[in-house]
């Protein structure tokens, strides 16, 4: 299991992830932290895509591929919010 913390300067957001591989696969994967509803809602529906993926489909993730999961406009100020848990 690897855990990896980040924090959003710019609002002050923290989120904790908790991932867990095997044979480079992720089987497990959590988060927590006190962080703004955006930053909740996209790591709970990060979380609960990613699980299964390989390492290799992991690292095609970017912007377009969050703006598109979370399903709703966000603004430029909040796109780091949007961001942190892919991030970790």
């Amino acid at each position: 299991t690897k855990t990896i913390q980040l924090v959003n300067t710019s609002c002050g957001d923290s989120i904790s992830v908790d991932f867990f591989y095997e044979k480079g696969v992720l089987k497990q994967v959590a988060f927590k932290g006190e962080s703004c509803a955006i930053s909740r809602a996209s790591g709970s529906l990060l979380t609960d895509t990613i699980k299964g993926k390989n390492i290799s489909e992991l690292k095609n993730l970017n912007v377009d591929f969050m703006k598109q999961l979370i399903g709703i406009d966000v603004t430029p100020a909040r796109l780091p919010c949007l961001l942190l848990p892919l991030e970790a």
